[in-house]
């Protein structure tokens, strides 16, 4: 009788299987087989009397697949083939690796002959040019050599020359100055003369000038002193003229306001009068004593509308003050003046009641 072994696959090993070149047909023939020899195990575990295998809890990095009982030839072929498809694998991966290599070597070559190639040219024309700029070079010196060996002799014939002209002009130059020399010092001595002669004739006539000029200046400043005293004279008397004049309005203005003051007054004066008399007839106080009185505020609109009364002063007995205010109440409208300049000034008036 063959012993029976319980083992758990991991997930791994069976993703190993389908991805070692197995088509999903195929994976899934395999899983089936694998079931049923599982299933066999456990019937024949079963008929004789061998107890049930427990399963192995797995790792965490493992997954349960079933637990069954397995022949072990079969996992073997199954590793055998998977080690044979992945030496194949390895193998035509090494082929392919081998001709990449074999290829990019031979690119290698063929670049490194090509830069080596491009060297060489570069060479032979940088050894070209070279040899051209060399030749040109000396040529270019030789010509400037010779240009200067000209340009030397040339100037030295001209610096004799030149030399000689030099020799000839001084010799000239010193004859034409010492003949300026004696002529300036004869204009020299003239013009002395005829300098100080003039001089002489400039200062009398500057003394001459100044002396006009002095003589117009002091005149000039004593017209203008003489101007200022009179324009001082003139202001002066004109301030005078003038605060006179503003005194004598100032005194006039005053005078006729005090006047339009006095005659207000008496305006007012009247119309108070009247005013009082019209309050004095609406007035009625059956249980007037004598000597009452008070005082009372009015405030009026023009035409002489009451608009607000009270007491200021009272005169001690409150229906004597009550009935002083319905009086000024009834004898609304007031007597005012027309005059808005006159009604200003009584527009607010208070008055001793006394009847």
């Amino acid at each position: 009788m063959r012993k029976t072994r319980v083992r758990v696959v991991p997930k791994r090993a069976i993703r190993s299987l389908t991805g070692a070149g197995l088509t999903p047909k195929s994976s899934l023939m395999i899983s089936v087989g694998l079931h049923l020899l599982l299933a066999i195990g456990f019937v024949a575990a079963g008929w004789f009397g061998r107890p049930t295998p427990k399963v192995i809890v797995p790792t965490p990095s493992l997954e349960i697949i079933s637990a069954r009982a397995v022949d072990g030839s079969v996992l073997e072929q199954a590793a055998a083939d998977k080690a044979a498809r992945e030496a194949a694998l390895r193998e035509a991966e090494a082929e392919r690796q081998a001709r990449a290599e074999a290829e990019r070597r031979a690119a290698e070559q063929r670049r490194q002959a090509a830069e080596a190639e491009a060297v060489r040219l570069a060479k032979v024309k940088k050894a070209k040019l070279e040899a051209e700029a060399k030749a040109r070079r000396e040529a270019e010196a030789k010509a400037k050599r010779e240009a200067e060996a000209n340009a030397r002799r040339e100037a030295e014939a001209r610096a004799k020359r030149e030399a000689e002209a030099i020799a000839r002009r001084e010799a000239e130059e010193k004859v034409r100055r010492e003949a300026e020399l004696k002529a300036a010092m004869q204009a020299e001595e003239q013009a002395r003369r005829e300098a100080e002669a003039k001089a002489r004739r400039e200062a009398e006539e500057q003394a001459r000038r100044e002396a006009e000029a002095k003589a117009r200046r002091e005149a000039e400043e004593q017209a203008r002193r003489e101007a200022e005293a009179k324009a001082r004279r003139e202001a002066e008397e004109q301030a005078l003229r003038e605060a006179e004049a503003k005194a004598r309005r100032e005194a006039e203005a005053a005078a006729a306001a005090k006047a339009q003051a006095l005659a207000d007054q008496t305006e007012i004066g009247r119309y108070l009068a009247a005013l009082t008399n019209r309050v004095e007839q609406n007035f009625m106080y059956p249980n007037l004593k004598q000597g009452l009185k008070c005082t009372l505020y009015v405030k009026m609109l023009p035409g002489g509308e009451v608009i607000d009364v009270r007491v200021t002063e009272a005169s001690g007995d409150p229906g004597f003050d009550r009935q002083a205010m319905i009086a000024v109440r009834k004898a609304a409208p007031l007597p005012v003046p027309k005059e808005r300049r006159l009604f200003d000034k009584m527009r607010e008036i208070q008055f001793i009641f006394n009847p």
